[in-house]
């Protein structure tokens, strides 16, 4: 939600666990904008089919207006404040499957977490992609949700076993992951976290959303 703006931004995308899927249907993609005072939607910005699976999904907002969101299948994109289209953040075979991005407070480099690469970090200037150092006891892959708190990151991690909530700790320059501290992990309701918000001193996130339930052809499975 960009609230200087009261406009509301979400992504769309045909996948197999959705109700209703057809397969022709396969990489149709938008990134929305509502008008949040009238509920109506402004814009559209659909990604241009090319025959390949897309999926956009998660995404961060700069204090300017300017939208960063990932494709789970390869891509980080960007729609600065007032343009007509997405633009790429990212080369292709850069990363493997991006998740949320993580703006740092200079605006100049974006944290994007990828499930199997760790969390690479966009310098925005030069949109050259490199990978975040850590320590060797910080396992960063599997990670969702990414949001940059202070000096230190919090990551939703569904693609690791159990499944968690980590707070990664970084170096005053947000350039090293040096220790981290498990925030919650494993706990009755947990189920398979997904995203979240800070607010203040807290951090809001969804357990238990179902996707640790679905196979990847849409079904429910065994049990």
């Amino acid at each position: 939600m960009d609230a200087q703006s009261h406009l509301l931004w979400a992504t769309t995308g045909a996948v197999p666990e959705g109700l209703g899927f057809e397969k022709a249907d396969t990489g149709k993609t938008a990134l929305l904008c509502y008008d949040l005072p009238t509920r109506k939607l402004l814009k559209r910005y659909d990604l241009p089919p090319d025959g390949s699976p897309h999926t956009l999904g998660d995404m961060t907002l700069s204090p300017s207006g300017d939208v960063y969101v990932s494709d789970g299948y390869g891509l980080v994109y960007s729609l600065p404040s007032g343009a007509s289209a997405l633009k790429p953040l990212s080369k292709p075979g850069g990363f493997r499957s991006p998740q949320t991005p993580a703006l740092t407070p200079d605006g100049k480099r974006l944290f994007v977490a990828d499930y199997s690469l760790g969390i690479g970090v966009i310098d925005l200037q030069s949109k050259s992609l490199s990978w975040l150092p850590h320590a060797k006891e910080i396992a960063l892959e599997g990670s969702d949700g990414l949001y940059l708190r202070g000096h230190s990151l919090i990551a939703v991690q569904n693609g690791v076993t159990p499944s968690r909530v980590v707070q990664v700790f970084l170096t005053p320059d947000l350039t090293r992951a040096e220790r981290f501290s498990v925030l919650e992990q494993a706990s009755p309701s947990l189920g398979d976290p997904t995203h979240g918000v800070i607010v203040g001193n807290s951090f809001y996130f969804i357990g238990n959303s179902g996707w640790n339930r679905m196979s990847d052809d849409g079904q429910l499975t065994p049990g």
